[in-house]
């Protein structure tokens, strides 16, 4: 079933997941180290299936350094995307700073974001596909 790239984790999927992390972070006290971990490891997931990113196993320096992924995606979306990822690891390696958002306020950024990519297409190089025998 489903032979679409996006098909292992769509947006309907990713955001259940999310909704689901939610509930966890509320039910169980997530400290902020074990929440990003979990929604990084989620947003990552998404882009590699939406975008084929290989973004799974990057740092956010990475992942800002590896311009032909990135061109993948619209200027307005990489620069979102970067700033989230460096948000995501500041809650993930210094928990106990003052952080700017709470864990609320980071799953709905993190819902924000992933309905945001959910409504671009993938971009794919035209040049190599588009001749036809």
């Amino acid at each position: 079933q489903g032979n679409s790239p996006e098909s292992p984790i769509p947006a309907k999927t990713a955001l259940e997941q999310l909704q689901n992390i939610r509930n966890q972070s509320r039910n169980q006290s997530l400290n902020d180290t074990e929440l990003s971990t979990l929604i990084s490891l989620l947003v990552r997931q998404f882009l590699q299936q939406k975008f084929d990113l290989k973004t799974l196993f990057q740092t956010p320096q990475e992942f800002r350094a590896d311009h032909k992924d990135l061109k993948r995606l619209p200027k307005r979306a990489r620069t979102s995307l970067s700033k989230y990822l460096t948000t995501l690891a500041e809650h993930k390696y210094a928990p106990h700073r003052q952080l700017p958002s709470d864990q609320d306020e980071l799953i709905n950024h993190t819902e924000s974001l992933l309905r945001a990519l959910d409504t671009i297409q993938p971009q794919t190089d035209q040049k190599k596909t588009s001749q036809k025998p």
